[in-house]
């Protein structure tokens, strides 16, 4: 079995000793019993990325297979004070989740009045007291109306457009983000 972690340091000299640690506490002691790390990791002093979120994603790309650690940099756009438009934004975002929620719990089949639901895929009636989500028990079909799933998933759009709206704001500030290490550590445990 692997283990495998991903961390972020502000000193390029801090990544060896951080994988070393890691490893020690990790490694399969019966096949390592010193809790040596295997030492594979390839740092790559001229990337650097836009977030932790693409440090992440160009270490996997970069990885060539079982134990083949990399490490990068990136700006850490995470740590800058957010503007008042980013704090709006959460706000938005907040109240969209509680919306949702709401909407969901508003139109559940379980606060239908009526005793017996009825599946629109297999016809079986279910004691909607009985029930304990919103699909079928018997075929998985979703008891909810069309309307009902298709809002819901409107929900989500909104949400996604609205992280992808607050990581734009963010990633326009990148000049002025602290750049930091993201590496990955792979060990047999």
């Amino acid at each position: 079995m692997h283990a495998i972690e991903y961390f972020t340091t502000d000193k390029r000299k801090d990544i060896m000793k951080m994988a070393e640690e890691w490893a020690s506490y990790s490694v399969d002691r019966q096949e390592n019993p010193n809790g040596d790390y295997h030492g594979r990791m390839t740092i790559h002093d001229t990337i650097v990325c836009n977030s932790y979120e693409d440090a992440v994603e160009k270490i996997q790309q970069l990885d060539g297979g079982w134990y083949d650690d990399h490490a990068v940099r990136y700006r850490d756009i995470d740590s800058l004070k957010p503007t008042k438009a980013m704090n709006q934004i959460e706000e938005r975002k907040a109240k969209l989740i509680a919306d949702k929620f709401d909407y969901m719990e508003k139109h559940s089949v379980k606060a239908r009045k009526s005793e017996f639901i009825g599946c629109p895929k297999c016809k079986s009636k279910l004691a909607r007291e009985h029930l304990r989500s919103e699909r079928c028990p018997l075929c998985g079909e979703e008891l909810r109306p069309d309307y009902v799933v298709e809002r819901i998933k409107k929900y989500d759009e909104d949400y996604n457009e609205l992280c992808k709206k607050y990581r734009n704001i963010a990633e326009k500030r990148k000049e002025s983000c602290p750049i930091r290490w993201c590496f990955k550590v792979e060990v047999h445990c």
